[in-house]
């Protein structure tokens, strides 16, 4: 059985977006919600001791909450995916510095990590299609102004995810 496992920041004030998520994005992309990937190295749910979870728990209680603005489509050309770009990325940066352990391998470098919210994946990419799709269904609606207040964790398992955890932040 395929598993693995996600640190995410949902972000519930992008609710309304699923519908364009489910019918662009392949399974199990569209059983997550609209959310944030935060890069942590840390292991598989099954191999996750209560000590990472006390971990997690005292990292993200430590951690403010912050906003954030979704307002920047943007795309990953070569992949074929049209997503929507946080800014600032400076809190998302320290968030992920802040749950990766000391004791960790280090995290890849943290300028190549492109923190975002994936809209679409279209194989072959017609982006420039998706993209006026999305601005005729959402532009009006953007900037859209988000709070992020807790991490998830979340597991694969065959073609769905499932939330296995919350790590609210700044509750210390």
């Amino acid at each position: 059985m395929d598993n693995d496992t996600s640190l995410i920041i949902p972000v519930t004030e992008a609710v309304f977006l699923q519908p364009f998520r489910e019918h662009y994005l392949h399974r199990p992309g569209v059983t997550m919600p609209p959310h944030i990937t935060v890069p942590a190295p840390f292991k598989p749910l099954r191999e996750l001791a209560k000590d990472n979870y006390r971990t997690l728990t005292t990292r993200c209680a430590s951690f403010p909450p912050f906003a954030f603005t979704l307002g920047r489509l943007d795309r990953f050309a070569e992949w074929g995916v049209l997503y929507l770009a946080p800014e600032p990325i400076e809190p998302f940066m320290a968030l992920s510095e802040a749950l990766s352990a000391p004791a960790s391998p280090p995290l890849e470098d943290h300028a190549s990590i492109v923190f975002h919210l994936t809209l679409a994946r279209k194989q072959p990419p017609d982006l420039d299609q998706l993209e006026a799709e999305f601005n005729r269904a959402y532009g009006g609606q953007l900037p859209l102004r988000a709070m992020a207040s807790e991490v998830s964790l979340y597991e694969k398992r065959g073609e769905r995810w499932f939330k296995e955890a919350s790590f609210p932040l700044g509750k210390a």
